[in-house]
């Protein structure tokens, strides 16, 4: 069962009650273990992080997740992903709370300035140091049954690049330099738990 992490994040001042569905039934809200999911008074400014999992093995799909504000059903926004399966198969996927370690590199992803790179040790679902979003982004990847501890130096990983908004980046923040950049990591999964 492969996973990935979702961020909706409310840009005006109003609260909003939002109701949020995914148009196929492969898919679902981890946290409802349905389709669909309603988020109740998502406040202006603030961000909200839900994890969806896709049920089947699939080698591509095209899914969208619509957004509605619950009073006002005609609006809407919607996001087109592309589900598409690795050239290998891996055995365990990385889900909230497993302790990993990563190698990520980090971009502005207005200019494409690298900002940092290195090795990074935590708990899929926690903040990288100031960086919210940054531990859902690890959510997903996948690793080899060795979970990387057996043959040092054999990538048996998989890596992922997620893109991560103000809010969940340095947004939190006050006058941090990056406090309103757009910020592209690159991961690379190097060691997983043994379960």
């Amino acid at each position: 069962m492969s996973r990935a992490s979702i961020v909706i994040y409310n840009r005006g001042n109003e609260t909003l009650d939002l109701l949020l569905t995914i148009n196929v039934n492969n898919v679902i809200f981890t946290a409802t273990g349905e389709n669909s999911v309603i988020v109740n008074s998502l406040e202006g400014k603030e961000n909200l992080i839900l994890e969806i999992e896709l049920l089947e093995s699939v080698v591509e799909q095209d899914i969208s997740i619509d957004v509605k504000h619950v009073a006002v059903p005609n609006s809407e926004v919607r996001l087109d992903i592309q589900i598409f399966a690795g050239t290998e198969q891996r055995d365990v996927h990385i889900s909230d709370g497993d302790t990993v370690e990563v190698q990520y590199t980090v971009w502005d992803a207005d200019t494409g300035e690298e900002l940092d790179s290195g090795t990074w040790a935590e708990n899929s679902g926690d903040p990288f140091g100031s960086i919210y979003g940054f531990g859902w982004s690890l959510i997903g990847l996948d690793i080899d049954n060795d979970r990387g501890a057996l043959m040092p130096g054999l990538d048996t990983g998989t890596t992922h690049t997620t893109l991560l908004p103000p809010p969940i980046a340095y947004g939190n923040n006050e006058g941090h330099e990056l406090e309103n950049v757009w910020l592209r990591f690159e991961l690379k999964l190097d060691r997983a738990p043994v379960s």
